[in-house]
């Protein structure tokens, strides 16, 4: 180590401008070795940054028009990982469910490492519920991005991210041929801001135009490897029933749908 310092300080002039400044050889040395260091966490730094910009630029691109490049830089900029458990943290101080025990994790290495991963979680569809403002649409940017890190060792397929509030939508995820499907992890982005889950006709209700849209998103997305969606919690006022799983009636009346349940 001591002849690596050597090496470093023969090969730049920190330790003779401090010497010529005045300071004795070994504190120009030791001063030497800072000024180095600095510059090594400088420039580590400068690096990450602009990798953060390229991951930020190349995400933009490939999620376009359903998020332009400032949603993904405001996503990215102060970004405090989001947390699951399996009941509704507005719950916890209820009578009666104090008692009851709420697992808490980090939700992206979760997503990464378990849920992506079949040979670990053999679990297909996903809900994340969270209140407005919680930042769902946040979370999945971030696990967008984060996905396709160069420093990510667990991915193993595609990915696309899909918002509801978007007319197109679901044409598009129609539109992904099956044998691309099978190899692709589906992101879909606030099913609470989909037009289609509200009826407009009067002989429809609410309810059954809800069903129905879930029918067809189910039906649209069931050959990807993986779906995450992301929805308000009020559209689920029974999700407490079971911390686990979540049941979505069928239109048809034949059977429910079932979704693993993730309350960020």
């Amino acid at each position: 180590m001591d002849k690596f310092i050597e090496a470093l300080l023969d090969l730049l002039p920190f330790s003779a401008w401090f010497q010529h400044w005045g300071f004795s050889e070994d504190t120009s040395d030791g001063l030497a070795v800072v000024v180095i260091a600095l510059l090594v966490w400088l420039s580590a730094w400068g690096i990450k940054r602009l990798y953060v910009r390229w991951e930020n630029s190349r995400a933009a691109r490939d999620l376009k028009p359903q998020f332009d490049y400032p949603s993904v830089q405001q996503a990215t900029g102060i970004f405090i990982p989001t947390q699951y458990q399996n009941a509704s943290p507005a719950r916890q101080d209820e009578p009666g469910f104090t008692h009851k025990y709420v697992a808490t994790q980090p939700l992206i290495p979760f997503f990464i490492k378990t849920a992506f991963d079949e040979k670990v979680d053999s679990e297909r569809f996903y809900l994340i519920l969270a209140d407005s403002g919680m930042g769902k649409t946040t979370f999945m940017i971030n696990l967008y991005i984060q996905y396709h890190s160069f420093f990510n060792l667990h991915r193993n397929h595609k990915m696309r991210l899909f918002r509801f509030s978007h007319p197109d939508t679901l044409k598009e995820i129609k539109a992904i041929k099956t044998e691309d499907a099978k190899n692709t992890i589906l992101l879909l982005d606030a099913l609470d801001e989909d037009p289609n889950i509200v009826s407009k006709d009067p002989d429809v209700s609410d309810e059954e135009a809800f069903n129905k849209r879930v029918d067809e998103i189910i039906e649209a997305s069931r050959n990807f490897c993986e779906v995450v969606i992301t929805c308000r919690t009020q559209y689920f006022p029974g999700q407490e029933d079971d911390p686990y799983e979540l049941k979505f009636k069928r239109s048809d009346g034949k059977g429910f749908y079932m979704l693993t349940n993730c309350a960020s």
